[in-house]
């Protein structure tokens, strides 16, 4: 073989390693971006939205009027349109007795909503039975506003912190998620009150209730978007 022919042979050769070497460069690169990729995506948050629902004019508070005497329990409270002869909208909450006497009221169990009343004869009444043949009924007085809660899901691989995710409404007013948070029966009695226990963490498959009492109960007010921001990640639904 002539030199010319063992010159080309050479560069050839060394071509085929360079090729094998920068094949194998980028064989490597693929599959380490493509398992950075995988990983980013396992550790992304997801969370999603399933409902929202907007109680329009919900009583939101009770506050005692008059506390009554020789009372006893069932201690429930209704609402009604005809002076307690009937039950109004769902509304329900119950309260504490101290000697016969209304001592607090201990949870609203349903808002109820009362977009479509006149709220000049809403008025709230209890159950609560006789113990001495003269009793004095309680009154109380009504605050009402308006409550948008939604059921949340965690249909991710990760942990959600709730001090650390936020929710706006149409956009603004950002609201820290743990301060919105409400447990117990959920959205089928229209949330009770926010839970006192402290829940840090919603884990994969958890779902949990969102609460927001608006400071208003026009309904102009009402809001259109809810939007939930988990680690820069947002979820939105409409309000209906």
């Amino acid at each position: 073989m002539g030199s010319v022919g063992v010159s080309a042979l050479m560069v050839g050769t060394a071509l085929l390693v360079v090729f094998a070497l920068a094949t194998t460069s980028i064989d490597h690169q693929l599959a380490s971006s493509l398992d950075q990729i995988e990983e980013s995506s396992e550790s992304l948050p997801n969370v999603r939205i399933n409902t929202i629902e907007n109680i329009e004019i919900a009583i939101v508070g009770v506050q005692i009027n008059t506390p009554g005497s020789d009372l006893g329990c069932p201690c429930e409270i209704y609402a009604s349109l005809d002076n307690g002869v009937t039950v109004a909208h769902l509304f329900g909450a119950t309260f504490s007795l101290n000697a016969g006497q209304v001592d607090s009221v201990t949870e609203i169990l349903n808002h109820g909503s009362y977009l479509y009343s006149d709220l000049a004869s809403l008025t709230l009444h209890t159950n609560a039975t006789d113990t001495s043949g003269g009793a004095v009924f309680p009154t109380f007085n009504l605050v009402t506003k308006t409550v948008v809660y939604a059921t949340v899901e965690n249909i991710g691989i990760t942990t959600i912190t709730p001090e650390e995710s936020w929710v706006l409404f149409d956009g603004s007013n950002p609201v820290q998620m743990s301060s919105l948070i409400a447990f117990g029966d959920g959205p089928e009695n229209h949330l009770s009150v926010n839970a006192s226990t402290d829940f840090s963490m919603f884990y994969p498959g958890d779902v949990f209730v969102l609460q927001h009492i608006m400071d208003s109960d026009l309904v102009a007010d009402k809001y259109e978007q809810v939007s939930i921001f988990v680690d820069g990640i947002q979820t939105a639904m409409a309000v209906p």
